[in-house]
């Protein structure tokens, strides 16, 4: 018997209605009945920094540096909130808002855009 694994890259359109892409087929031998696991492919949330950084794609295995996004998370929202509550001068609890430092960073591949890794502000 011959064996056809197929690579599905499910994409998120702006209208939220997932688009499949077949990106690869495999042709290999199989014994009758026998079941063949492939392991899940993950975005990584451990190793990133808040700079864009070398890394190998686990999506199209090319070698780059990563695109980087800084987006609000809950832990900027914490440390804006704590801000207010200690009562720091008006317009003082914006400034996590400003500060990369103070955001999650996603990493993106340069070449296929998908997201590969991870960087949490505080959870």
């Amino acid at each position: 018997d011959t064996l056809r694994t197929f690579t599905v890259i499910v994409h998120m359109k702006s209208n939220d209605v997932p688009q499949a892409e077949v990106v690869g087929v495999t042709h290999g031998f199989t014994a009758p009945g026998q079941v063949v696991m492939v392991q899940p492919k993950k975005v990584y949330e451990q190793g990133f920094t808040d700079v864009s950084q070398m890394h190998q794609c686990q999506w199209c295995n090319e070698t780059m540096n990563t695109r980087c996004e800084a987006n609000a998370s809950a832990g900027t929202h914490l440390v804006a909130g704590g801000i207010c509550l200690l009562g720091a001068c008006c317009g003082c609890c914006l400034v996590p808002y400003c500060l990369d430092a103070c955001k999650e960073q996603k990493h993106y591949c340069t070449k296929c855009g998908q997201l590969v890794g991870v960087k949490k502000f505080l959870f």
